[in-house]
């Protein structure tokens, strides 16, 4: 079978939902049907065509609609997605980035994170998010242990009130390290960092050079996604490698069950991109057509009622956490819209 086919063949008036439920399950259907082995991920499943192509072809209204929603002033259409997704595709392609090369990105929750992994989903790198809060040992760690070429970082986080020098624990982390040729750099604040000759590039400038469309690498059902290291507080890390069709469509199953998300609604889980609820988060809300809410910084900071601050303006249709410590330190602060 062709394969876009599963998300070719939709009529521009059909309803927006319903056709995007029975494209998922039809290729939720296709790969538990796979030929070759019981339940496995046989070549008939192909290919999961999730990264803002598949949701141009089935959903060509939506794509200039429906905003994921970034705290702040900051929001970006799928359109917009799209493009910023592409261009930095193009930016890691013309640094030498092929299909399975790996791609660390350590950064703060902003958007370039987002479009980080879903452009190496795009031309078939295997991405692997660090936690922005991470020292330079646990970075070079995973730096290490994946082979990764490029690294993806910004000038400084924010977090409670501090600044996070970002950069300059990267340039720690990969001191020595020739395999890194290339790091990416997002300007979160104004703050000059020293930048290596023919090594380091400022993010925005690098896209800019780039064309606004991109190829897309068509890969099989089992071809990495992503890696994902554990904390590594009871030993070395270790690193979980997901797929790119079994990690999106359990993520979309997921929320679409679990959550009953529907195409059009919002989601906002508080996690950095670092966990595993960060991917999930990403790729689980886009095949469904969700918007996705991002915050970057403390949930406690400037004040502790920041989450219910945030649900109060910006009401996504699901909020929630796994993370404890988070969750005990919010709980106790009433919600502005029941004061």
């Amino acid at each position: 079978m062709a394969q876009t086919a599963i998300f070719a063949d939709a009529p521009a008036e059909r309803p927006v939902e319903p056709y995007l439920t029975g494209a998922l399950f039809k290729l939720y259907d296709l790969i538990l049907k796979s030929s070759g082995r019981d339940g496995g991920y046989g070549e008939s499943a192909g290919y999961c065509y999730f990264t803002m192509q598949s949701l141009s072809k089935v959903l060509p209204a939506l794509a200039n609609a429906l905003k994921i929603n970034l705290s702040g002033t900051l929001h970006l259409t799928y359109a917009d997605l799209r493009e910023r997704v592409a261009r930095l595709a193009g930016a890691l392609a013309s640094r030498g980035i092929v299909k399975g090369d790996r791609v660390i990105i350590y950064m703060p929750m902003l958007p370039e994170a987002l479009v980080g992994m879903l452009a190496c989903a795009r031309i078939g790198a295997v991405h692997s998010v660090v936690f922005g809060g991470f020292s330079a040992e646990a970075l070079r760690d995973r730096i290490l242990d994946a082979g990764c070429k490029v690294v993806i970082t910004a000038n400084e986080g924010l977090r409670g009130g501090r600044k996070i020098a970002l950069k300059t624990i990267t340039d720690r982390a990969i001191e020595g390290l020739s395999m890194v040729s290339t790091v990416l750099v997002a300007r979160r604040t104004d703050h000059d960092v020293p930048m290596v000759h023919g090594r380091d590039h400022w993010l925005d400038e690098e896209m800019k050079r780039q064309r606004s469309t991109c190829s897309v690498a068509w890969m099989g059902a089992e071809d990495p996604l992503f890696i994902l290291y554990t904390s590594g507080t009871t030993g070395k890390p270790k690193g979980a490698v997901h797929t790119h069709c079994g990690f999106p469509i359990k993520a979309a199953q997921d929320m679409r069950h679990s959550m009953d998300l529907k195409a059009g609604e919002t989601i906002w889980w508080f996690t950095d991109m670092g966990w595993m609820m960060g991917p999930w988060l990403v790729f689980g809300s886009l095949l469904n057509g969700a918007a996705v809410l991002f915050f970057d910084g403390a949930p406690d900071y400037p004040g502790p009622d920041r989450l219910w601050a945030i649900c109060a303006r910006k009401k996504p249709s699901t909020a929630s956490s796994r993370a404890c410590g988070t969750l005990r330190r919010v709980t106790s602060v009433t919600c502005p819209e029941r004061t």
